[in-house]
């Protein structure tokens, strides 16, 4: 990752106005990001939808639950393309496998059902973290964003709810006046045309909506990282540093690039094109259109008079397909025939004052509240009785979701616990020193690395004046007693920062101190080329051994 290449200014934004950025990206790479999203969902809904056909709600479900790995191929784009270095399609598709297989079946399991999915993802997908490391960096990351991920999370169904039920207006008011059809009025019935049009607008609804909703949970993912890691400050550093090295070779300073002076060029405001007239034709406008126009339908969903001609339009030839009431008449008549009719009378045995079959089934009570609830009657004429079937069976499926969903998370909360109950082994606090990170952002941290006495090897690099090397030997050996003998848990991601807050959290309030002021101290001088004074350098080597011991 080099952050000299960001195609946006790096600079700690608002949760809300990096949710706008992660829009904008997805708007300016939509077309690929389409792709990527689009492309493993035909993976999976082309099958399921040729299995299922006699039962598409199925096929929903299965479609539905997957969503999580849909995501993963267009994130892997927006981070190269925040970059500058988008890969093409192809590219992409060619690490479908790893970026798919990778912690699936977590995904599609117990996190199924996490609200914060696209804040999270990327942790799984580019950072490629798992179980209590993962858990920590989680830990870190949710301290601000989560709530605002959440309610993206919210505002995508809707949106997808809401251009699904749109297209179907839209197809309602190009469907000629003299028609019988009415979609609205069959958003719940049975009919095998009417479900396969609701499962093509939900498919193109979701494939629609899924790039913005990856790309938002991105940018709140960079701007988080921007918060912790401080990327603009490092930035202005390095251009400082490069700065200087010009002077320093040259005498005659050259004319700077714009860029450097103004906005870069691939700030939020660039991402759309170098113009406004560019930008209004991109693909992501055309998309923006699109899902507009789609939205308007719920204002017209009112069938208008013809403008052409006001007058009836009287059929050629007489109707062949009977009226509604006549066809109802006719089933009624069908139904009340003797084939229809055939009584059977069984004889069985069976216990005294038993309740009857019906009384003790909860579900079919359950059913008959819902009709007093909701005041409809299946047997109105009206009403379609298997559209109850259907609406009952829905209620049946969220209901088992709900319960899936609920153990889950209590098996997942309470697992140790359960560990225990089992008999397992419980997970140690200290992990074994194969474990242990090797290499924390570029310094060595392996205890064989270290020499037998570091205060004085740091004394001796003090007297010869190598500083760097002085405060560098001081930081690692503090990072390596952290982790041997205070048994903190660090990896090879967490910063500087984070390894601060980790000790401080471990209610030690003197080695927080320590850790905290020696930890500036090396920011000052890695980052910021500014080298402390010899003797805060010795201070801070004299305390090495009051908070660590011999």
């Amino acid at each position: 990752m080099n952050l000299d290449s960001i195609t946006i200014e790096p600079r700690l934004r608002g949760h809300w106005e990096a949710v706008d950025v992660g829009f904008k990206l997805a708007q300016r790479w939509y077309w690929p990001l389409f792709l990527l999203w689009a492309i493993p969902l035909l993976v999976i809904a082309l099958p399921a939808t040729l299995v299922l056909q006699h039962g598409l709600i199925w096929a929903y479900l299965l479609i539905w639950w997957f969503k999580p790995l849909y995501d993963r191929a267009p994130l892997f784009f927006a981070s190269r393309a925040l970059f500058g270095a988008p890969p093409s399609v192809l590219e992409a598709l060619k690490q479908s496998r790893s970026l798919f297989t990778f912690d699936a079946l977590a995904a599609l399991t117990w996190r199924r059902f996490s609200f914060t999915r696209s804040y999270d993802l990327p942790i799984t997908v580019l950072e490629h973290l798992k179980s209590n490391t993962r858990a920590h960096r989680l830990k870190v990351l949710h301290h601000r964003g989560s709530g605002v991920a959440t309610a993206t999370s919210f505002i995508c169904v809707v949106l997808e709810s809401c251009l699904a039920l749109g297209g179907l207006v839209l197809i309602q008011i190009l469907l000629p006046q003299q028609s019988d059809v009415n979609l609205l009025n069959g958003i719940i019935s049975d009919s095998e045309a009417m479900l396969w049009l609701e499962h093509t607008c939900y498919l193109i609804a979701i494939a629609v909506i899924g790039p913005f909703y990856v790309c938002a949970g991105f940018m709140l993912y960079i701007n988080r990282r921007v918060e912790l890691e401080a990327w603009d400050v490092e930035i202005q550093f390095r251009t400082l540093a490069g700065q200087l090295e010009q002077k320093a070779t040259t005498t005659v300073q050259p004319a700077s690039n714009s860029s450097q002076d103004g906005t870069p060029s691939g700030s939020p405001d660039n991402l759309s094109g170098s113009s406004s007239s560019k930008s209004s034709g991109s693909p992501g406008n055309t998309a923006m259109l699109v899902m507009a126009s789609l939205l308007s339908g719920f204002l017209l969903s009112a069938p208008q008079p013809s403008l052409a001609n006001t007058g009836t339009v009287e059929p050629v030839t007489p109707r062949i397909v009977n009226t509604p009431e006549q066809a109802q008449q006719q089933i009624q008549e069908i139904f009340n025939s003797e084939t229809f009719n055939q009584q059977q009378t069984v004889t069985r045995w069976r216990f005294k004052n038993q309740a009857d079959e019906r009384d003790s089934n909860w579900w079919d009570r359950f059913v008959e509240w819902l009709e007093d609830l909701f005041d409809f009657n299946v047997d109105q004429p009206e009403f379609n009785k298997d559209g109850a079937n259907i609406a009952a069976l829905v209620v049946e499926i969220l209901l088992w979701c709900l319960a899936i969903g609920v153990v889950s998370w209590v098996v997942y909360r309470y697992r140790k616990q359960i560990q225990h109950w089992l008999n397992r082994r419980q997970p140690t606090d200290k992990k074994p020193a194969a474990e242990l990170p090797t290499v924390m952002f570029g310094l060595d941290v392996a205890t064989d690395s270290l020499p037998n006495d570091v205060q004085a090897e740091v004394s001796e690099q003090i007297e010869q004046h190598n500083y760097r090397a002085a405060l560098s030997l001081l930081y690692r050996a503090t990072l390596t007693q952290l982790m041997q003998h205070k048994g903190l848990k660090f990896s090879n991601s967490t910063t500087e920062n984070e390894c601060v807050a980790l000790v401080k959290s471990s209610q030690n309030e003197t080695t927080w101190r320590y850790t905290q002021q020696l930890t500036l101290a090396w920011q000052s001088l890695a980052y910021g080329h500014k080298t402390p004074q010899p003797d805060h350098i010795a201070q801070l080597n004299s305390h090495y051994k009051e908070v660590f011991g011999p």
